[in-house]
């Protein structure tokens, strides 16, 4: 074996990372049911109170909205998915048990790796975040523009509780990471937390409790006493914009309708305030997000730098990692038997061979054509060649990922981002910056393109 690939070899080996002390990482495979959190307090008076503050504040949003010259509707789609969450039983499911269409149902059934399908090739995993998937099925499916492959499941990785968790503690956040990992499903993921905090409580790997108090069937006496509620941060409207101009507006804890509004970004200050969270999706707009003036908390998903660039100095940006081998393999299996949309899904075999090419990344993997995936290996070799062209590049890229991500801009062809999960940072861990490799792929065709370079190149770097 050659300097030159010994070299790569050590650099793509990935950083150790520091644990999180105990986390749960099992829960009891037994069916349970959780009734809508509201309901254990109906007839309480403290709960009475707040269902009045929070139709005052409905009625000052909508009274905002109809003063000014905005188009707003009741999306009755949403105000159907919404209500069917809001009154949806959770029930968790075991390995064997079936999934069922039900539209009281919250099912919920958390998938490791002796729920492949197939056991070859089982992949080990760097943290034990990557060693389960929370698979849900909702009352209804997500009625989107653009429809998805399998809108009725959303697929829950303990990264994506904890930064649901770390979005509490800053008022405006920049949600970044490779395309095609799921980011912007995230944002349907915070608004389902935000309406049923207990399937939060229930599934997350955290001891903190969105919920003060609440306490469930299957807990004993002391559990119960163990409780230490976080403090709350959720809010009373979700506004889940594309581009600061089309919005949907869900008013969390109140039987309301969902409303859609057309409005501009310069609107937004007028039509919010402090116990707003704003869900920033930027769509295929190129219009930056607008901050001037918003009171709201605002976490923006966006990949064009461009777009946040002026917003990035005041919020603090987070980074999700890649799902592990193990997740999108997880997530295969669901998409082969319910995406009926989905033409020539991958088998397991061949999203194996996916992952080593190209990279853990959802939306290639699962979804790609094999023409689309060749392109993107045809380009990802340019863009090596680009690299070793340049003599000072290539220094960058043999001393590692971090050099090459700060000195040479790659794509996400070349790396991805990875977090070195921490329990005792504020925000975990998910604030710091760390790159590898996208894939081991990435190395061999480093190497080959490094062999048939000129002699000169080759030489100069025969030491290292």
């Amino acid at each position: 074996m050659s300097i030159v690939i010994q070299v790569f070899i050590a650099r793509l080996r990935p950083a150790s990372v520091r644990g999180f002390g105990p986390i749960r990482t099992g829960i009891a495979r037994q069916k349970f049911e959780y009734r809508n959190f509201a309901s254990f307090e109906k007839n309480d008076e403290e709960s009475f109170k707040n269902n009045e503050i929070q139709d005052e504040f409905h009625k000052k949003i909508r009274k905002q909205v109809d003063e000014l010259p905005v188009y707003s509707v009741v999306a009755n789609d949403f105000t159907a998915w919404i209500k069917a969450i809001q009154n949806a039983s959770i029930l968790e499911l075991g390995s064997k048990d079936p999934w069922t269409d039900n539209e009281t149902l919250i099912q919920v059934r958390r998938m490791r790796a002796q729920d492949l399908e197939s056991q070859v090739d089982l992949p080990e995993s760097e943290h034990e975040y990557e060693d389960y998937l929370d698979v849900i099925k909702l009352p209804l499916p997500i009625t989107i523009e653009k429809a998805s492959d399998a809108p009725q499941f959303l697929f829950i990785r303990p990264d994506e509780y904890a930064l649901f968790k770390c979005f509490g503690l800053q008022d405006w956040c920049i949600l970044t990471g490779n395309p095609g990992i799921s980011k912007s499903w995230f944002q349907w993921k915070f608004i389902l937390f935000c309406y049923r905090p207990d399937l939060f409580d229930k599934f997350s790997p955290f001891k903190e409790k969105l919920l003060e108090g609440f306490k469930t069937e299957d807990q004993t006496s002391t559990e119960q006493e163990q409780v230490v509620p976080a403090k709350p941060f959720i809010p009373k409207l979700i506004v889940r914009t594309v581009a600061g101009s089309k919005s949907l507006f869900f008013f969390v804890g109140l039987e309301a309708d969902v409303q859609l509004v057309e409005h501009t970004p310069q609107q937004l200050d007028r039509i919010t305030d402090e116990h707003t969270t704003i869900l920033w999706e930027p769509g295929s707009s190129l219009t930056p997000v607008y901050y001037e003036g918003v009171k709201a908390r605002i976490i923006a998903t966006v990949s064009n730098e461009k777009l946040f660039h002026e917003f990035n100095k005041r919020a603090e940006m987070l980074h999700m990692p890649c799902p592990s081998e193990l997740q999108i393999r997880l997530m295969g299996q669901i998409y082969r038997r319910f995406a009926t949309y989905l033409e020539n899904c991958p088998t397991d075999e061949e999203i194996c061979e996916r992952l080593r090419t190209v990279g853990p990344f959802i939306q290639i993997v699962l979804c790609w054509s094999t023409y689309k995936i060749a392109k993107f290996k045809y380009l990802r070799r340019k863009e090596i060649e680009t690299i070793v062209r340049y003599n000072g590049l290539l220094q960058h890229a043999l001393e590692s990922p971090e050099e090459i991500m700060l000195k040479g801009n790659p794509s996400h062809r070349l790396v991805r981002y990875v977090v070195q999960r921490d329990s005792a940072d504020r925000l975990l861990g998910y604030a710091w910056e760390h790159h590898q490799f996208s894939c081991k792929e990435v190395l061999g065709v480093f190497s080959e393109v490094i062999a048939i370079a000129p002699g000169s190149c080759q030489s100069r770097y025969k030491k290292i």
